[in-house]
């Protein structure tokens, strides 16, 4: 099996963005128009070269962001002012997946760890593949649409993705999962508190187990000093899911591999699990 790690362009956000003050979500997205730094985050997509199939995790950017009128008219002040994304089309996941050989109408499934458009927005490259999200995390999105800082209007009309519903079968300190894969080997676990219907990837293999975290903590040192971030929608359940993440990091050697985390391609080269004691001492920060 492997895994390809590809860099669809990067963001710009606010520094308060990354890390908030507030207790609740209206409190922190607040702070962050008031913030005038801003700091840039890689935006990573992953692709696992399976038995099964070929299995994407996220979509990435698309440099359709670049277009004038890519987001709704009334809210284009806001993104503008307050986001910069840097993204060209040779960047999007479609490209470079074939510069690694492999075709997008041969992916099998493409997983979607939650509906933010910086992990959906090139979803029109997948038009063969099974589009899975978890069934809380599309019922959302439709719901709350752009509140939930995504945009289904500019998903493609073909989209039926497949709705998950997690089984009672544990990993770990996580409850409940989905497998993805008849060997067993990926599976899928709620990780709610980003969004309330977001989830994460684990692939096991040779001992280790990858954790694709999309974004229950922007990078690796968020997850171990406890930095909360502005979008997240509750922040209770943003650290309950930590905690269970660096149980686990005890438990077991754990890749974690956060979507805007500039060292996640390095860890995954060289890959290097949060050690054991690191994630116990951040137990005790959350």
């Amino acid at each position: 099996m492997r895994i390809h790690t590809f860099s669809t362009g990067s963001l710009g956000v606010k520094n308060r963005y990354y890390a908030a003050n507030g207790r609740t979500r209206l409190a922190r997205l607040t702070s962050v128009l008031l913030d005038g730094r801003f700091r840039e985050l890689p935006i990573f997509v992953w692709a696992i070269e399976h038995p099964e199939g070929v299995i994407v995790i996220d979509t990435g950017l698309t440099a359709r962001v670049n277009q004038p009128g890519y987001f709704p008219l009334l809210q284009r002040p806001y993104w503008r002012t307050q986001y910069r994304w840097h993204i060209q089309p040779q960047q999007e996941i479609g490209a470079q997946l074939r510069g690694v050989g492999i075709a997008p109408e041969d992916v099998r499934s493409v997983i979607i760890t939650h509906a933010h458009f910086d992990h959906t927005s090139a979803l029109y490259t997948f038009p063969r593949s099974e589009i899975i999200f978890s069934r809380k995390e599309y019922n959302d999105v439709t719901r709350f649409r752009s509140a939930h800082f995504a945009f289904p209007s500019k998903w493609p009309r073909w989209l039926k993705p497949r709705l998950i519903d997690y089984v009672p079968e544990a990993v770990g300190p996580f409850e409940q999962s989905y497998p993805l894969t008849q060997a067993g080997d990926v599976r899928m676990v709620p990780t709610p508190g980003h969004t309330m219907g977001h989830q994460s990837v684990l692939l096991f293999q040779d001992g280790l187990t990858f954790f694709f975290a999309g974004d229950t903590s922007f990078d690796l040192a968020s997850l171990l000093d406890g930095t909360r971030d502005a979008p997240s929608f509750n922040s209770n359940e943003v650290y309950r899911t930590r905690r269970k993440i660096l149980d686990y990091a005890q438990q077991a050697p754990l890749v974690y591999l956060p979507t805007h985390d500039h060292d996640t391609a390095a860890r995954l080269d060289r890959r290097e699990p949060i050690r054991q004691e690191a994630a116990a001492a951040a137990v005790s920060v959350l």
